[in-house]
């Protein structure tokens, strides 16, 4: 049985051994960054995927979160392109169709992120 122990030690020892040469020998050369998706956000710079273009229907503010109430970070002009990252609900929007939709979606337009109401926004045609 003190066999066993003192073998399986060993054996975890020399693993933590190999483990620590190999990453000593992965620290010594510097790493390289990992190649980064356009961050532009608009469409023909290309959007990352899963992303995929939405087009504004009229000038609409991005906001920080999905309420009319929240802070305008910029604003999605009426024809631009803004990457898709996300949808979910969020408070009436009061624009676009008189404030009756809840669905709100993430954009990245020009590299700022942020929330636009979803009647806003169209998949544009190629």
């Amino acid at each position: 049985m003190l066999k066993n122990r003192l073998a399986a030690l060993a054996a975890t020892a020399a693993l933590v051994t190999v483990s620590l040469t190999a990453a000593g020998s992965a620290m010594a050369e510097p790493a390289k960054a990992p190649a980064k998706a356009p961050t532009t956000g608009v469409a023909g710079a290309g959007c990352p995927d899963p992303s995929f273009p939405l087009q504004a229907k009229e000038s609409v503010k991005i906001r920080k979160t999905g309420k009319m109430s929240s802070t305008a970070l910029g604003l999605l002009p009426k024809g631009k392109k803004a990457c898709f990252i996300k949808e979910a609900s969020g408070g009436k929007t009061g624009s676009c169709t008189k404030g009756t939709y809840k669905m709100w979606n993430k954009i990245n337009y020009r590299g700022v992120k942020g929330w636009v109401p979803s009647e806003c926004l169209k998949v544009p045609r190629p």
